[in-house]
């Protein structure tokens, strides 16, 4: 304000600055107190009094071209520290390892680190990462579902079900906890436990497609065969996108000699999820049920050729060999 008369673009540059910062940055306590995007238009006026005192300086000392040569030095640096910055940000798992490492107190940062971790597909570290963000805190339901993802796709069962009730308890309106934890109880054969889990998941979301789903395969599994189709069918046309959720009906649909009707989930299933490569051993067995062995076979050789690992691939290369003969 002082030397507003004198240098009024400095004095414009410096005002702008801290009155757009302190839009979102002042005596205010914050989540995060650094973030680098609360400076992008703050910013704009500390370069402009940045670059005035430096022509300043150089009118001051009388220096020729000064003003331009450190222009010049500060772009290259920062161009420097640009390029071997984009190498952290061109990896999520860098990016959030860079985090935690300057905030080790910032779960947040470390629960995404387990995040990026269990999208590269590597569970164990990511629950090393997950359980490390929940001794800082404890009531993140999003990082206990995280955690109870990684137990599930690691096979310890049990403590899934031990992170999914802890969502569940922490948030009651966890649709996709609810979902998870009542698969589980749904290929442990307790279909009790997951009736009462999908039974309070639509009291906080009624007539979700995934609970319709869901409650279609306990009618399955309680051999109400035309109930559970009736109600999988309105699921479907009401945006049921889960492939887990076809896929485990169309088990159940096969388990009851429903052949045609489990091999359309079968294909709904690999067209939401092609890595499911599981579903065309089970399109195989539906053929050979109708004793279509041309299909079967054909289906049998296409599972085998898409994966390495599964329990089935004993029983598909059996199957192959007895029909061949």
């Amino acid at each position: 304000i002082l030397i507003a008369k004198k240098h009024p673009l400095l004095s414009f540059g410096i005002l702008w600055f801290f009155i757009f910062l302190s839009i979102e940055s002042s005596f205010i306590p914050i989540r995060d107190v650094i973030f680098e995007h609360r400076l992008y238009l703050p910013s704009v006026g500390f370069f402009a009094a940045i670059v005035f005192c430096l022509f300043l300086l150089e009118d001051t000392l009388k220096l020729k071209k000064f003003a331009l040569v450190v222009c010049i030095i500060i772009i290259i640096t920062l161009s420097i520290a640009t390029h071997y910055r984009n190498q952290i940000w061109n990896d999520e798992i860098a990016i959030w390892e860079d985090a935690s490492a300057k905030f080790p107190q910032n779960a947040r940062a470390i629960s995404n680190t387990g995040v990026a971790l269990a999208r590269k597909g590597t569970c164990e570290e990511a629950i090393v990462q997950l359980e490390k963000a929940l001794t800082l805190n404890a009531k993140d339901s999003n990082t206990w579902y995280n955690l109870g993802y990684c137990f599930k796709t690691t096979g310890a069962t049990d403590k899934a079900i031990e992170a999914y009730t802890k969502v569940l308890e922490l948030n009651p309106k966890f649709q996709k906890a609810s979902v998870d934890l009542a698969m589980i109880y749904i290929s442990k054969r307790e279909i009790k436990q997951a009736y009462e889990i999908i039974v309070e998941a639509n009291k906080h979301n009624p007539d979700h497609p995934y609970n319709k789903g869901l409650f279609a395969h306990i009618y399955c599994a309680r051999g109400k065969i035309d109930q559970a189709l009736a109600l999988f069918e309105e699921a479907a046309k009401t945006g049921l996108d889960h492939a887990d959720i076809y896929f485990n009906f169309a088990i159940c649909l096969l388990e009851h000699y429903k052949s045609a009707e489990s091999r359309q989930n079968l294909f709904r299933t690999i067209q939401l999820n092609p890595k499911e490569v599981e579903a065309y051993y089970f399109i195989g067995v539906t053929y050979d049920d109708e004793k279509d062995y041309e299909k079967a076979a054909y289906y049998y050789k296409l599972f085998l050729s898409k994966t390495t690992k599964s329990q089935f691939i004993p029983g598909a290369k059996e199957r192959v060999r007895q029909i061949g003969k």
